[in-house]
């Protein structure tokens, strides 16, 4: 509207007066154009607090806020192709008896002036009911901060899903997480590292993340990363993920960790396979 005002207002003489009309007719049309709605146009809306522990839709479908239990967590830093990377192992816990939405699970830090800084996040999907999770990230350096400053929290909140009602029946069913084993661990001669064999027991044909955890003598998880075959060249937007096809019934499978992707003081005979969503 300002545009053809002053296109139409251009080849009028410029006097005081002509200016003086032409920003009228501007304010004129904006005011008309961009007048707030009437009390008569205006949506009644209800209001819900965001603190609220459980949802109810219209369907009589209900989401229940609840927090994801995170068993334990470690994260170290490794050097591949001279890129610093963390990389995070959790075992993550679904105690309940419905499938849970999870949150993200957000990577902290406290900075130098001991500021709290969220750094990245990652998503793990739904966990069915009373499931324990093996998950691996990779993540960026971290710069200077040393490990000891980093924690994994469950920031978000998750949730329960009702198994009856309305349109969320079988809509957010968790998939049936298929049943991983370690059957061996033996040394690579080239590059250096370890083969791990591992036994895949899947109900159905599905896609799934296999991670890979690494723990020292004495048990302590010190990180973690998919099982892919280059999980670090994956590495996109804060994290980094391989899904593996796996067949229906029983198969048998491997991957190959170079020594550089192992954090300091792992124990190779305490290394775990297992899935995630």
């Amino acid at each position: 509207m300002a545009t053809r005002v002053h296109r139409r207002a251009e080849p009028m003489p410029r006097l005081p007066f002509a200016v003086a009309l032409a920003v009228a007719v501007v304010a004129l049309v904006v005011a008309l154009e961009f007048s707030p709605p009437s009390e008569q146009a205006a949506a009644e809306v209800d209001e819900r607090p965001s603190n609220s522990p459980e949802v109810q839709y219209d369907t009589g479908y209900t989401e229940e806020e609840v927090a994801l239990e995170i068993v334990e967590f470690g994260i170290s830093k490794v050097v591949v192709n001279d890129l610093e990377r963390l990389i995070i192992g959790a075992v993550v816990r679904n105690p309940y008896d419905r499938d849970l939405s999870a949150g993200a699970l957000s990577l902290t830090a406290e900075s130098e002036r001991g500021d709290p800084v969220r750094i990245e996040d990652f998503y793990i999907g739904t966990i069915p009911p009373e499931t324990s999770m093996n998950i691996g990230f990779v993540a960026s350096g971290g710069g200077e901060l040393p490990v000891e400053r980093f924690e994994l929290k469950a920031i978000e909140p998750s949730f329960l899903y009702s198994t009856t009602g309305g349109f969320g029946e079988g809509m957010v069913a968790a998939p049936t997480l298929p049943e991983v084993t370690l059957l061996e661990t033996e040394p690579l001669l080239s590059p250096d590292g370890y083969r791990l064999r591992y036994q895949v027991d899947a109900v159905e044909a599905t896609d799934v993340q296999i991670s890979v955890l690494f723990r020292d003598g004495e048990g302590r998880l010190l990180g973690g990363i998919p099982a892919g075959a280059e999980p670090f060249s994956r590495f996109h937007d804060g994290w980094s993920a391989s899904y593996l096809p796996v067949e229906a019934g029983r198969t048998l499978q491997h991957v190959d960790i170079p020594t550089a992707w192992i954090p300091e003081g792992a124990d190779p005979d305490r290394f775990e396979v297992g899935p995630s969503a």
